[in-house]
């Protein structure tokens, strides 16, 4: 955190971009994180806790490999869109 700060302050334009970069992937994992947390748990609200089947497991494979290829970017836009 600190040295972030004086990266902010003091860094060269090279890390200032690099800094930049890492927030934006923290910000896409938190995402991420958030987005399957939602799910896990609107399933077992639904279902209870219980193991998905084969069938369920490979309808969430797609949409789940389209997300997890998200950009930064991609992911920030949703997350202001709030989709």
């Amino acid at each position: 955190m600190e040295v972030d700060l004086l990266i902010e302050a003091f860094g060269t334009n090279k890390q200032k971009r690099a800094l930049a970069s890492r927030r934006l992937n923290q910000v896409g994992s938190n995402a991420l994180q958030n987005a399957v947390a939602k799910a896990a748990t609107s399933v077992i609200d639904k279902k209870g806790l219980a193991v998905l089947s084969p069938v369920e497991l490979a309808a969430l494979e797609e949409p789940g490999s389209k997300m997890a290829a998200l950009t930064p970017a991609e992911l920030q836009k949703m997350r202001d869109e709030g989709g």
